[in-house]
């Protein structure tokens, strides 16, 4: 305190957790609890049991995924199956019991539920439901199990001689076919995404939120995502630079 900064607040926690949403949740032995940017406890310890969604503190390599759900338990009911979002509501659902939180970086809750009383397809599988909650409390059903959901674009696949990869909004409108062998999530209105060339070498490129190919197949080395307009892409051949940063035109 007073070396990095005069309004440091000292907290008797053993662990602290990110902030999402503006709230962070601090652990003390067995207990926890969730505290504002100020440091302020918004629920005291021992008035919920919190679970960190981060399971084992384990970081991607290039980012710390946001979002702003938090996984509880209430005191004598069991497991950590309750929900709320940074403003302590409660985000209920009709069907709980199978509802999980995408630990991929989705700001989502993701329940299904399989519908018995419609036919069965080809395979002789009935049809599944899936509900994908926002941490407002908006609820999607859509009948695709969507992935790498950023905003309202998710990643849906396809086998077809194998398994193909496209994108498709939380709505149900499809912002491509199933195309692509990588399908990367959303950043910053960009996605990677990678086709096998004639010689089964994945060549990658990115498209953009209409959907379109907006940097050709012209990278043989997976680039970065993008963040504050800019991506990091690295040659095959390093004779003549490491790596370099391109713009949303691929320049």
């Amino acid at each position: 305190g007073g070396k990095i900064s005069a309004q440091v607040v000292y907290l008797d926690s053993d662990r602290m957790g990110h902030f999402k949403g503006g709230k962070a949740i601090v652990h003390k032995g067995t207990a926890s609890a969730m505290i504002n940017e100020k440091g302020q406890f918004v629920f005291p310890y021992t008035t919920f049991w919190f679970y960190e969604t981060d399971k084992n503190y384990v970081f991607g390599e290039e980012e710390v995924f946001i979002n702003c759900i938090f996984q509880y338990s209430k005191e004598g009911q069991g497991g950590f199956d309750f929900f709320m979002n940074a403003e302590g509501k409660e985000l209920t659902t009709t069907i709980a019991r199978d509802v999980t939180l995408d630990l991929r970086g989705a700001n989502l809750l993701v329940g299904s539920k399989t519908l018995y009383d419609h036919p069965r397809d080809a395979l002789g599988k009935y049809p599944v439901e899936f509900n994908y909650i926002t941490h407002t409390g908006k609820t999607f059903i859509v009948g695709e199990s969507l992935g790498n959901i950023r905003g309202d674009i998710g990643t849906y696949e396809r086998y077809n001689n194998g398994w193909k990869k496209g994108y498709m909004r939380l709505s149900g409108e499809k912002l491509t076919e199933a195309i692509f062998d990588i399908a990367e999530p959303f950043s910053d209105g960009m996605a990677v995404v990678g086709q096998k060339d004639p010689y089964g070498m994945i060549k990658y490129g990115y498209i953009n939120e209409k959907g379109a190919l907006a940097i050709p197949f012209m990278f043989s080395i997976k680039p970065s995502r993008f963040s504050a307009g800019l991506a990091k892409v690295k040659p095959k051949d390093k004779g003549d630079f490491e790596y370099a940063f391109i713009n949303s035109k691929g320049e």
